[in-house]
């Protein structure tokens, strides 16, 4: 029955409905995948959704705003819970480390790649997870992080020292 809600969830159009949804499911204590996704998409849309609003006003790529970190920052710790009770799983804790570079939290992404939650075994895990730091999309929520990563920025260092580290031993 939750899995139905959940799907539903999914697929719903209201972002204030996303919100008070995920933070439902996150009380039942179940399906903490699918709430980390929702957590994740909310923040997205509310990302878009302020740059729509302010298009033409802002210089891209625009940093999220407190509220969208917020979110991001629960997406990603529930991903990397979920990664770490199945096992170390590589597409979670990838989803770990992307969203805690859109809440702007460098440190705890490091922090996966330095303690192994963030699997990189081989080189194509490394090229993986090196997408999620160089320039895409400027309308992209971790935008801001793959700017200041390209520029080697002191508030991205940790990220760029555990991302060398791993490049080292490949």
């Amino acid at each position: 029955r939750l899995y139905n809600i959940t799907e539903q969830l999914l697929e719903a159009r209201d972002v204030g409905f996303l919100n008070k949804a995920a933070l439902c499911l996150l009380r039942t204590g179940e399906q903490e995948e699918y709430t980390a996704q929702l957590f994740e998409l909310y923040a997205r849309l509310c990302y878009t959704q302020r740059i729509c609003e302010e298009r033409g006003n802002i210089m891209l790529p625009l940093p999220p705003a407190q509220h969208e970190k917020k979110y991001f920052s629960y997406a990603a710790k529930l991903f990397a819970k979920c990664s770490q009770q199945r096992g170390i799983k590589f597409d979670l804790s990838s989803d770990a480390f992307r969203n805690f570079v859109c809440a702007g939290m460098y440190e705890d992404a490091a922090e996966l790649i330095n303690c192994g939650i963030l699997p990189i075994q081989d080189s194509q895990s490394f090229q993986e997870v090196y997408k999620l730091c160089i320039p895409s999309s400027l309308m992209d929520p971790a935008a801001s992080f793959r700017k200041d990563f390209k520029r080697r920025a002191d508030k991205c260092q940790c990220v760029l020292t555990a991302m060398k580290r791993v490049a080292s031993r490949l």
